[in-house]
């Protein structure tokens, strides 16, 4: 709303405002009245208590009064909103406080420019560089104000109030805390504002001279208007044009101000942020880390697993029973080498190949070893995946033959001879019967289901015969189970359907399956559900320690609140609103999480690198660091910083500014 030269732009009727001290009420103001016309300046007077400066923080829209009507500019103080308010703290009213109120740990320059930030004003730090050269501290932009006198301090107030160019400029006590010469510069300054540029001044003063260079006079007494007085003073009065802001930066203003404030307030207290972030660190690190080596777990045990063989069912017999009760799966002798034989030549079935699976002594010289004996056809090395690394591999004859010959694995090898090269064509005892060493095995490691190395394959009739196994009816020989190799997994359930039905009718089935049929992907799918299972747990206790450094960003942002609350209050009475106030707080609460959470993804990482270079037996877990993993710890992170420092936020958004500058 446009005001001309002599229309009233502050009015105040019957105005009152009252403390409650505990059951003790207070009457600051008791129905003060008065105008102040456009481009007058005005002093207010009166002894200590009288009610001045309430009066001027209730004229600067700091406080609401009690009771009465304050207009400004034609308009209800009392029925505007928060952000209304503050856009007038910011564009229409400059203030300066009898105490400075700068804030402490930012320079003279950015000290003016942080009611350009809130109005989204464009060249910022232009305009509050050219503020301060007005007042004379061109020389001192850089300055903080404890490197500054009381004069320059109150300069750079000085600048800060008029860096917005507003319509009223209220000054509570501009020369109280000066010396003369300090203070006779800043009423210049003033009255230069007033008389050149047409700016309402309003003064609150104890000092006779520096009211005498007002046009008007108001003297206050307990709370109450006791007489005014004209001083005779006069200059000319200019229109104060209107401003139009670009209010599509303030925005990007407000979050690059947040931003520099976070830096601030976590450089200001390295120790303190080092242990707040500690939490977010160990939580987000611990996260990572068991996550990788979750995946890095599911990546070998799936690698083992498909090291067993390519595309396999595994055919075992059943349970048996005993005395009633029914023992666990594998335990009867149901399946035989013409089970296996009756599969070959089957639609989906590539390859078929019967073991028998024991154990025996293997002695060579002064070395013995309890290994895993496998009896196997010529088929098993294909179809389980096995390379040579010496000598042959066992053939059909031998099979017929019942010979009895071994092929060793790396690991058994090297147990009984200290070197595996030296093995093929030596002989061995197996539980006290020699056996002709024909060759050795490549190296295959180590899988969940036992050492792939250390054990010996003979020829499957040579295990029937010589290692005690039982015959079944019909004088057939019993395997331990059968590998069936089928052309791609995507014929499994075909395949499982044939084997089932071949082996149901040699055995007469018509009730219960004294058999079972297992895919390899089956056995793959179960680990993976369990690693899954695991690592998710692991992740969730991991995932506590970042609920609990959210706990400690929440306390540490809360202490922050109440050191910072006087800084509040200013921001709100330059022209921060509340969503300003939040917007901050909130970033430096998220800049503190996400810090902790880069930091603890480095951290993840390394730990998972190091779990990589442990040995678990025979075999290394390579961690797998995801970039999933890594996004969901750093948004967790910001997460746990934005949701614990929202209340503390929302606290200090909505903190009163008179009574956050009063804050002691």
């Amino acid at each position: 709303m446009a005001v001309n030269p002599g229309d009233p732009v502050i009015e105040v009727k019957d105005v009152t405002r009252t403390y409650k001290m505990g059951e003790v009420e207070v009457n600051a103001l008791r129905g003060v009245s008065f105008e102040v016309k456009q481009g007058e300046m005005v002093a207010i007077m009166g002894p200590s208590g009288s009610g001045k400066s309430t009066l001027m923080n209730i004229i600067g829209c700091l406080d609401q009064p009690t009771s009465g009507t304050y207009m400004l500019d034609g308009v209800e103080v009392s029925a505007l909103k928060d952000s209304q308010l503050a856009e007038i703290r910011n564009k229409k009213i400059g203030f300066v406080f009898q105490t400075f109120n700068l804030l402490p740990r930012t320079s003279a320059l950015d000290n003016v420019e942080t009611p350009l930030i809130y109005s989204g004003a464009k060249e910022r730090r232009k305009r509050a560089r050219a503020a301060l050269e007005t007042v004379g501290l061109g020389e001192r932009l850089n300055h903080r104000p404890n490197e500054l006198s009381g004069g320059q301090q109150q300069r750079v107030a000085i600048a800060r109030a008029l860096v917005n160019h507003p319509a009223i400029i209220l000054a509570d006590e501009p020369t109280g805390n000066l010396d003369s010469v300090a203070g006779e510069e800043i009423m210049k300054t003033v009255e230069q504002l007033n008389c050149e540029e047409g700016m309402t001044v309003v003064i609150v003063t104890h000092d006779p001279d520096v009211a005498a260079r007002a046009q008007r006079i108001i003297r206050i007494r307990d709370g109450k208007v006791e007489r005014e007085e004209g001083t005779g003073r006069a200059c000319q009065q200019v229109a104060m044009p209107e401003r139009k802001e670009d209010a599509r930066a303030v925005f990007w203003a407000n979050f690059v101000q947040s931003m520099r404030m976070a830096l601030r307030s976590l450089s200001a207290n390295k120790t303190r942020s080092a242990l707040t972030m500690l939490g977010i660190v160990i939580g987000v690190g611990a996260v990572i880390a068991m996550l990788s080596i979750g995946r890095g777990a599911q990546a070998a045990i799936s690698s083992q697993i498909e090291s067993i063989g390519t595309n396999l069912l595994f055919v075992r017999p059943g349970a048996v029973q005993q005395g009633g009760v029914r023992q666990e799966a594998g335990t009867a002798q149901s399946l035989t080498y013409e089970d296996a034989q009756a599969l070959v030549g089957l639609p989906d079935v590539t390859a078929v190949a019967p073991e028998v699976d024991t154990f025996g002594q293997f002695v060579y010289q002064s070395q013995n070893s309890r290994t895993r004996v496998l009896g196997v056809t010529p088929e098993y090395l294909d179809v389980r995946n096995y390379t040579m690394a010496q000598g042959e591999w066992l053939t059909q004859a031998e099979v017929d033959a019942h010979s009895t010959v071994v092929v060793l694995g790396d690991t058994t090898a090297t147990t009984l001879f200290g070197d595996s090269t030296l093995a093929v064509g030596q002989s061995v005892r197996i539980n006290g019967i020699p056996f002709r060493v024909v060759g050795v095995l490549a190296s295959k490691g180590t899988t969940g289901f036992g050492s792939q190395d250390d054990l010996g394959l003979v020829p499957l009739t040579t295990a029937q015969s010589r290692f005690g196994r039982n015959r079944v009816q019909g004088g057939q020989s019993s395997v331990s189970s059968i590998n069936v190799q089928i052309p791609s997994q995507s014929v499994s359930d075909q395949a499982v359907a044939e084997i089932s039905d071949v082996i149901r009718q040699r055995h007469h089935i018509t009730f219960q399956d004294d058999f079972s049929v297992a895919s390899q992907q089956d056995i793959l799918n179960t680990a993976n559900q369990v690693t899954g299972v695991l690592t998710l747990f692991l992740g969730g206790v991991a995932a506590i320690s970042l609920l609990v450094g959210g706990i400690g960003i929440m306390n540490i942002m809360l202490v922050s609140v109440t050191e910072r609350t006087r800084e509040i209050g200013l921001r709100k009475a330059v022209g921060a609103r509340k969503r300003d106030i939040l917007s901050q707080f909130l970033t430096e609460a998220a800049f503190l999480s996400l810090l902790g959470g880069i930091i603890g993804i480095l951290l993840g990482w390394g730990i998972s690198r190091l779990m990589g270079r442990v040995q678990f037996g025979n075999s290394t877990i390579t961690p797998v660091v995801g970039l999933d993993a890594v996004l969901l710890a750093t948004l967790f992170s910001a997460a746990v910083g934005i949701f614990f420092g929202w209340y503390p936020a929302w606290r200090a958004a909505g903190l009163n500014p008179i009574d956050a500058l009063r804050y002691e």
